[in-house]
């Protein structure tokens, strides 16, 4: 996909199992492998990887962001019923750079 142009990937840090699992317990079951999403990152530098799955936290995500260039903060359920909520992240989430060099 980045030889056709795409420079960013959200990537999620848990598998789906398509069969078996509730959309509930796909949620809960598989572990997360955080681990995975930043080894993309150190392989692939120049590409932008933003990591999703389980994070909520603002706290968790300045970890994250150690590692990868963007973080995904959810689940929405939890966000979208409460809009103030939602605009205090937006503007509390920490602001990263790319480094251009």
């Amino acid at each position: 996909m980045h030889r056709g142009g795409c420079n960013t990937f959200i990537v999620h840090a848990r598998i789906a199992i398509l069969s078996g699992l509730s959309p509930k317990e796909n949620r809960e079951i598989p572990p997360l492998k955080y681990d995975y999403v930043y080894r993309l990152k150190q392989d692939y530098p120049h590409l932008e990887i933003i990591i999703n799955g389980g994070i909520t936290t603002l706290d968790a995500s300045e970890k994250h962001l150690e590692h990868v260039d963007g973080v995904m903060i959810g689940p929405c359920r939890s966000l979208c019923p409460r809009p103030c909520r939602r605009r205090r992240t937006s503007r509390e989430a920490p602001r990263r750079r790319r480094d251009s060099t």
